[in-house]
């Protein structure tokens, strides 16, 4: 009977372990107990998040990345910078559009040129 009854839990725990780390996207809430509902909704809010938090990333570094690399190579070769001093270079001074979260704060990341 306890077999029974947990088999929804494990198709989830299942559904999640044969995932890489690319794999964002929600996981099947058709056909599930009310019990396991909730636990499948709070997981496909997380994994909305994390995908938000990486694109947002991604393009943090992407910007950064290009202010670096269209540089002068002899004067970048052997530096090391912060995303939000090249991005000031840039002209760029408003960060809240990289914020994951309206007014979260952002976290430095270091670049090597």
């Amino acid at each position: 009977m306890t077999a029974l009854a947990l088999r929804p839990l494990q198709r989830v725990a299942e559904g999640v372990r044969q995932r890489d780390e690319q794999s964002l996207e929600a996981l099947p809430a058709a056909g599930l107990p009310d019990e396991v509902s909730p636990l499948v909704s709070a997981l496909n809010a997380l994994l909305q998040r994390l995908g938000r938090s990486l694109d947002t990333q991604r393009a943090f570094v992407a910007d950064a990345a290009h202010g670096i690399l269209t540089r002068d190579s002899r004067a970048c070769t052997g530096n090391f910078f912060l995303d939000e001093e090249v991005l000031a270079a840039e002209g760029v001074t408003d960060l809240s559009g990289y914020a994951v979260e309206p007014g979260a704060p952002l976290l430095p990341d270091l670049f090597l040129g």
